[in-house]
């Protein structure tokens, strides 16, 4: 009973802070060509299903994935153990799982004829579980790691037997978390290992995400469409999908084969083939950076900024020691040879009537601009030399 409560007051708070895009029923389609009919069939029984679980147990579901398999559909409701197949018009739970409430907005994917789900949030935390639902004894199995990591993201695809995962959440085998921003971790499922496979540069802003055979949307700012194989990827600033951001409980994704085929109620609002746009999209940029690429773009930016900055250096202009404005006025008579009598007018001591003191003045004055003037250009400014024409007396001359 009360882990039935701490379920209900999980699958409450995800209710609030799921944005109402994730009101939707997706389904994964494998047959050639899409029943229409029968898909609004299963979408209206799981719709009332969905009722009947607020009714009678007060628990709320906002999204779920229906997988067709040989001819037959089975439902996943998010955050839920619960495993729903359809059968003589009405959706059986077949699943032996309590409600889990640990694993809400998890990923959900096929692989080798079994249905696995991946991580979640759920009682305040994430988790980087990776579980295979087993129709034999109608329960969740957990894969264990063989290397003893576990991440969790709600970035994430799955091509052959890889699971590709971004900007995860890590924990190591010493249960030490990880810093993982803009990195991308793979899980192998046929070995079991976790893997860093490199870095990314998508900056993430949106926790919607449709998968097809070769592609991953992530519905993001701008829009990201990966190409699965090919580790590849093309971005687009306006949404082809923008009836994602109004879908209602009622809202229906069909994802066949390469195709999204979006409705409400029961009229087509949107058939998008992810092929046709990816190919008409612009540049494409490789998905996975390497940690040489990334130390090497930033020490080529370090060096660019070093010989800018070296640059500005060399040619900035020539300041001044301390704004002096005597060295500003004496500047202005740049190799010139000053008498005295003109230096001491420079100097503002020229209405000094005691010579001596209007020598020792001068004498202080001259060292102190010679010194200001040697930190910076490391020569003095004023020189002095014997006038020619009056031995008794000194000329200056200006050099800047």
């Amino acid at each position: 009973m009360r882990n039935l409560k701490l379920a209900i007051l999980s699958s409450i708070f995800m209710l609030k802070i799921i944005p109402s895009c994730w009101s939707q029923i997706i389904f994964h389609l494998e047959s050639e060509s899409p029943n229409l009919e029968k898909i609004n069939i299963l979408s209206d029984k799981f719709i009332k299903w969905r009722s009947e679980l607020y009714t009678f147990h007060k628990m709320m579901n906002r999204k779920v994935d229906i997988f067709e398999m040989e001819g037959q559909y089975f439902a996943f409701p998010d955050g839920m153990g619960s495993v729903l197949k359809f059968d003589s018009m009405i959706w059986v739970n077949i699943g032996h799982s309590n409600h889990h409430g640990y694993n809400y907005i998890s990923k959900k994917f096929r692989y080798n004829q079994k249905i696995h789900s991946f991580g979640g949030y759920g009682f305040w935390r994430s988790n980087g579980m990776v579980t295979a639902f087993n129709p034999t004894i109608g329960n969740w199995e957990v894969i264990q790691s063989k290397n003893g990591q576990s991440c969790s993201s709600i970035y994430s695809f799955i091509s052959k037997e890889i699971l590709y995962v971004l900007s995860p959440d890590c924990i190591d085998d010493s249960n030490q978390p990880s810093k993982t921003e803009n990195s991308i971790y793979t899980f192998n499922l046929n070995s079991n290992e976790w893997n860093k496979l490199g870095y990314h540069n998508i900056k993430m802003n949106n926790n919607v995400t449709i998968e097809t055979d070769h592609y991953f949307y992530i519905h993001n700012h701008p829009k990201i469409l990966i190409h699965k194989q090919n580790l590849e990827f093309k971005s687009k600033s306006v949404s082809y999908l923008e009836p994602i951001n109004a879908s209602s409980d009622s809202s229906v994704f069909i994802v066949w084969k390469d195709s999204i085929i979006y409705k409400t109620s029961n009229e087509i609002d949107l058939i998008l083939d992810l092929n046709q746009e990816y190919n008409n999209l612009g540049k494409k940029e490789k998905l996975v950076q390497s940690n040489f690429t990334k130390y090497f773009l930033f020490i080529s930016c370090l060096l660019a900024l070093i010989t800018i900055a070296m640059v500005w250096i060399r040619n900035r202009p020539k300041s001044i020691p301390n704004n002096d404005p005597l060295i500003v006025e004496l500047l202005k008579f740049d190799g010139v040879t000053l008498s005295q009598e003109k230096l001491d007018e420079i100097l503002n001591i020229d209405q000094i009537k005691d010579p001596n003191l209007k020598k020792a003045k001068r004498s202080n004055l001259i060292k102190q601009i010679n010194r200001d003037y040697q930190k910076d250009k490391g020569k003095d400014i004023i020189t002095r030399a014997k006038n020619t024409e009056d031995m008794r007396f000194f000329n200056y001359i200006i050099s800047r």
